[in-house]
């Protein structure tokens, strides 16, 4: 944890620097207690239970002159926000770099880009060297970045509006519940909006593309259904929520040093509804049977094959068709397709949910050890 240097003597009860003990977690005649000030209040008082969450202040601006002061980079990232009380975080942070900083998502944008865009004077991202590009939908831009030489920071640089609003609220929901990676600071400049995420390696259809003979483990697969059920537990029984884009793309792994799959968890929310508000059935068993995943659930569940076609699947998890008799193989699906169509729609209309177990379906029977 990063230590705030504010001046002062040592706490007597805690020890923290720069404190006293009037609004010290360790004192329990303080109504107001300082956690991120006496960050060593775990040491002497660990009973204590942390009931405010760690501030995730990132600018203070003064009321009388409105001058900017920001704090360095080891004094804003602590530990993760605490989980229980994230939606009261944070009352956005406004700051004025002078500077447009929007760009248009549509564009292309490389690590210059970004580089240009921020300015090594602007006060967005002061601090954050920025290694890479990991990855731009939609709605921004993340890239690799390092605090001091700790690169375990993912930041998202968005514009500020809607679509920002909207990923916070559901991305600290589902962190809220132990879903998706760390959140450690969100706030906004001018324009932008940015969020600090935990880095995870890469996501799980860039490690297929670069290890497709890999497999994964029985535990890693299981704790991706851990945190399918957890999100479908949020809500009604009847109307809980579902992902709907549980995709490769949108699940991200941390790799051992051979390249073995760690952990895993899932990332992207911005499909994410409650079952009864998803009306795109056929159009989306449609995008699903754009990807491997999807064929291979659908092709196992539905297909209706001509005498003498089987199904093969390569080394590297990819289904095709195969004629026993004349050793063709093939790709495209060698049956009636609106069989295939109307039985899928019997499964999706059934349990709209199939689509956040499609990936899982598939890792199970084609990607595990």
């Amino acid at each position: 944890m990063f230590q705030h240097q504010i001046g002062g003597g040592n706490c007597s009860l805690c020890k923290s620097p720069n404190t006293n003990k009037s609004n010290c977690p360790c004192n329990p005649d303080t109504t107001k207690p300082n956690f991120e000030k006496h960050y060593k209040w775990k040491e002497f008082c660990p009973q204590i239970k942390q009931d405010k969450v760690v501030s995730t202040n990132i600018v203070q601006v003064s009321d009388k002159n409105k001058k900017i002061t920001k704090k360095s980079p080891k004094q804003l990232i602590q530990e993760p926000i605490v989980n229980k009380n994230i939606k009261k975080v944070p009352s956005w942070h406004k700051i004025s770099s002078n500077q447009n900083l929007l760009y248009s998502p549509k564009d292309e944008i490389t690590i210059n880009d970004v580089k240009k865009m921020l300015g090594n004077q602007t006060k967005c991202l002061t601090g954050y060297e920025i290694k890479k590009i990991l990855g731009q939908g939609s709605y921004g831009t993340v890239v690799d970045s390092c605090i001091d030489g700790d690169c375990n920071y993912a930041v998202k640089i968005m514009n500020s509006d809607e679509n920002f609003q909207l990923e916070v609220d559901v991305a600290t929901k589902m962190y809220n519940n132990g879903i998706g990676p760390k959140i450690y600071d969100i706030w906004e400049c001018d324009d932008i909006a940015i969020i600090v995420y935990d880095k995870w390696d890469m996501d799980l259809d860039r490690y297929f593309q670069m290890f497709p003979t890999k497999r994964l483990s029985k535990h890693i697969i299981d704790k991706l259904e851990k945190d399918i059920n957890k999100l479908h537990s949020i809500g009604p029984k009847d109307n809980y929520l579902v992902h709907f884009d549980l995709l490769p793309k949108n699940i991200l792994v941390k790799l051992d040093k051979n390249n073995n799959i760690v952990d895993i968890t899932m990332t992207d929310f911005g499909l994410i509804k409650n079952l009864k508000d998803f009306n795109r059935f056929k159009t989306w068993y449609k995008y699903f049977m754009e990807f491997t995943e999807g064929k291979a659930y659908f092709y196992d569940k539905c297909a209706k094959l001509p005498d003498n076609w089987e199904i093969i699947t390569s080394s590297s998890g990819i289904p095709y068709f195969g004629n026993i008799i004349t050793g063709q193989v093939q790709f495209e699906y060698p049956g009636d397709p609106d069989i295939l169509e109307m039985c899928a729609m019997e499964l999706i209309m059934e349990n709209p949910a199939i689509f956040d177990d499609i990936t899982l379906y598939y890792l199970r029977n084609y990607k595990s050890n």
